[in-house]
């Protein structure tokens, strides 16, 4: 579909499917919200190339992605195959993933555990959370509220440098979230 900008807004939902190549059975799906941005122009878009982290398991499958403008309900779509970690696009697409090679964005497509550890430190509330697929933590954010006014008026989200994350671990007991 040729947008137009009268056809789109910036907010948008993206729904991805895993489906098996033979049965068109779905093997996992996730929906995620966000918005829409001119990349090239506002952006260094080498940081925007996503990683796509899948289960080995999976050698040959079908990534199905639609990207619905939530206002106006106009839609991309995209068929991607992949063979022996190789992306194949569909014709017709919409879509393209022209590079799944970036240490900056990771798009887990497997259910993955999350853990959340709370500490505090620096007189803050501090929350750690992990995302862990096959035990290896692909993704992190460490963040903290900070207090700009007393009595809580004014709470603002900070990130925290990574090299406070073992404090963190050390002084708490994490809970554990399994995504399926």
């Amino acid at each position: 579909m040729d947008f137009s900008e009268e056809l789109s807004s910036y907010s948008v939902v993206v729904e991805m499917q895993i489906l098996q190549p033979k049965t068109n059975e779905i093997l996992f799906e996730v929906n995620m919200t966000g918005w829409r941005t001119t990349c090239t122009l506002y952006h260094d878009t080498p940081q925007l190339v996503a990683i796509i982290v899948y289960d080995p398991k999976w050698s040959d499958f079908y990534l199905k992605m639609r990207i619905i403008d939530i206002f106006f309900e106009t839609e991309e779509k995209s068929i991607i195959f992949v063979t022996n970690r190789t992306f194949v696009n569909v014709a017709n697409s919409d879509i393209y993933l022209s590079n799944s090679d970036n240490p900056r964005t990771w798009i887990l497509l497997a259910p993955k555990e999350t853990k959340i550890y709370s500490c505090r430190m620096f007189g803050m509330d501090m929350t750690l959370t992990e995302y862990i697929f096959k035990r290896i933590v692909i993704k992190s954010t460490f963040e903290g509220l900070w207090e700009a006014k007393s009595e809580n008026e004014v709470l603002i989200r900070i990130r925290i440098r990574e090299d406070h994350i073992r404090t963190c671990k050390n002084d708490t007991q994490a809970v554990m979230i399994y995504d399926h």
